[in-house]
């Protein structure tokens, strides 16, 4: 196994947090590059040679490129887990936990975008929207981070879903977690 030279391109959102997470996880040592939305650096030739579709996050690990969270979290595994701390290498428990990475990255981390789009971006308070795209849930780890972010949806807080409240406890209280959560910004 090739030594690490990892570069996190990100900042603080949901897809951003959770490869700085699994980094953690799988005690890799990284660098990261803040993606600045205000200055639009996502859009940037630069940005774009390493991220085609000019979004967040990305990673460069020596001179090779990786964009999309999912796949960024397989890659990592693939190459630097071999203890098989986040992805089991026997098949059929590998397929379950990237089906499940599916799962958040076509279902909950849409729909909590467009939440998000809703209840801070619309121009118009639109009821149905709203409500159709603030009750999702999900006690998986792989969605952590957008369960960890529900406050940009509208969702005050996890009250009402002790078993959620208790998982995401759980997982805050992981030091990865605690190291994770704060890149690029604490």
């Amino acid at each position: 196994m090739a030594s690490p030279d990892i570069t996190l391109h990100t900042c603080s959102t949901p897809n951003g947090v959770k490869i700085s997470i699994a980094l953690e996880e799988l005690g890799l040592p990284y660098k990261v590059n803040y993606v600045s939305f205000e200055k639009r650096e996502q859009k940037s030739p630069e940005f774009l040679k390493i991220s085609p579709a000019g979004k967040i996050p990305a990673l460069t690990d020596h001179d090779f490129n990786i964009f999309e969270s999912g796949a960024i979290l397989i890659y990592l595994c693939e190459n630097y887990d071999p203890e098989e701390k986040l992805l089991p290498k026997d098949p059929k428990l590998k397929s379950q936990v990237i089906q499940w990475i599916m799962f958040q990255m076509a279902g909950v981390g849409p729909m909590q975008g467009e939440a998000n789009f809703y209840n801070t971006f619309s121009p118009e308070h639109v009821p149905y929207c709203i409500e159709r795209y603030t009750k999702y849930t999900l006690a998986d780890i792989t969605n952590y981070s957008m369960v960890k972010f529900h406050l940009i949806c509208g969702i005050p807080n996890l009250d009402d879903l002790p078993n959620l409240k208790a998982w995401v406890a759980r997982i805050d209280a992981r030091p990865a977690t605690q190291k994770g959560i704060d890149v690029p910004n604490p």
